[in-house]
This record gives structure tokens, C-alpha cells and sequence, in this order.
């Protein structure tokens, strides 16, 4: 997967058309909408088992190494912390599949999109390609039994299986979080009931990826 820089006079772009993409029950993700009457999909959100973060839009989670792990003692009087720190999650795109070198990790090491947590929504394969630029919205309309919690929601492009991933390779493109408490506003904390049912938005930062 490769890029390139390219010129544009105006953002976000004059010919941009704006195309909702809707959720499915059965993981579908498409232009046409549900029924009316589909159920909800749910799944069951453990803390002592949280989902590792592979790459992204994040600032650095990060280690302080001590001095003996990385640096000769000539240097220990000179260097400061800041220059020592290294992150221990990795940033940008990645393989969205857990393996033993990722932090919080654990075996049997599955694609993020097979664990039971994890709600995911494709489409078919694509008859022709589909440029995506500018900043997607997605949103939810949500329940819990806990009065707060945090949902996200990740961009993804899929390629097909090959000898190098038989798995396929999972891109991550844009990732954005929201904590239920701040859904209606940054500077008030709105608590839910559980049970109750609420409208959720996450904004995704802007992208331009041509899928195929």
C-alpha cells in the first residue's frame, strides 16, 4: 500500500459527495438501509481483558528504559528522560492482528476482528475503486448496563489474503474514541441510565485512501 502527494485547491473538496454507509446485522456495510425491525447486535465488554491498541491516532503511550538498558555510562550525567522515552504502542498503520510483540496482547493472537468484542462491518469486494477523502462521521445508536464507558471506531482497508499474510492485511486508516459521558457535550459530564438508548457520534480525523 503506497501514497502519494497531490494538490488540491479547497478543503474539504468542491466535488466531494457526501455517501451514507449504513451497519448491518449480518456485518454488511452498504448504501441501502436496514430494516426497521433488525435487532441490535450486542457484545459483552470485559476490563481485565481490553483490546490492544494496534497503531493509530494517538500521541505515544510510552516506556522510560533505564539507563543501563540503552545507553554507555559515559552518558548517564548528560541525558535527560525525555530524549530515553519509547513507545511501547506502536504509531500509524499497522496489521490489525495481535501477536506477541504487542502490548496487552494475549495468545491465541487473533485478527481484532475476530474477537467476540469486536463488532465489525464490511463490504462485499468492490467492483470498481472507491476513493474515500475528507472526515467521516460515524454514528451509533447505543445501550449499556454501565453508566459509562468508552466506544471507538476504526477505518479499515482489507486486502486479500497472500503468501505474506494469509490472513489478509488489515490497514487501519483513521481511529476515533468517544467516552459515553461527554456524548453531548465537552464541558458538561452527561452519566447514562442503563438500559436507555442514546445517539452517539464519533468523528474520524480526515483521510484519503483510494480503496480497491
Amino acid at each position: 500500500h503506497a501514497g502519494r502527494w497531490r494538490t488540491e485547491h479547497e478543503w474539504p473538496l468542491a466535488r466531494t459527495q457526501p455517501t451514507p454507509y449504513y451497519f448491518h446485522r449480518d456485518g454488511g456495510l452498504n448504501t441501502a438501509m436496514p430494516d426497521e425491525d433488525s435487532s441490535p447486535l450486542q457484545y459483552m465488554y470485559d476490563p481485565e481483558h481490553p483490546i490492544p491498541t494496534l497503531g493509530g491516532n494517538h500521541c505515544g503511550i510510552m516506556d522510560l528504559p533505564s539507563y543501563e538498558a540503552k545507553l554507555d555510562p559515559l552518558w548517564h550525567r548528560y541525558l535527560e528522560p525525555v530524549p530515553r522515552l519509547q513507545n511501547i504502542v506502536a504509531l500509524g498503520p499497522m496489521h490489525q492482528k495481535e501477536s506477541p510483540d504487542v502490548f496487552g496482547a494475549e495468545p491465541p493472537y487473533p485478527l481484532l476482528a475476530d474477537r467476540a468484542d469486536v463488532l465489525v462491518f464490511q463490504t462485499a469486494p468492490l467492483a470498481e475503486a472507491i476513493e474515500v477523502t475528507g472526515a467521516a462521521v460515524v454514528t451509533l445508536w447505543i445501550s449499556s448496563s454501565a453508566t459509562d464507558t468508552d466506544f471507538t471506531a476504526k477505518l479499515i482497508d482489507v486486502h486479500p489474503p497472500n503468501e505474506d499474510y494469509t490472513d489478509g492485511y488489515h490497514m487501519n486508516l483513521v481511529d476515533s474514541i468517544i467516552r459515553t459521558r461527554y456524548r453531548d457535550s465537552w464541558e458538561e459530564e452527561t452519566l447514562m441510565t442503563p438500559g436507555e438508548v442514546y445517539r452517539v457520534l464519533i468523528q474520524l480525523p480526515p483521510t484519503s485512501n483510494l480503496f480497491t
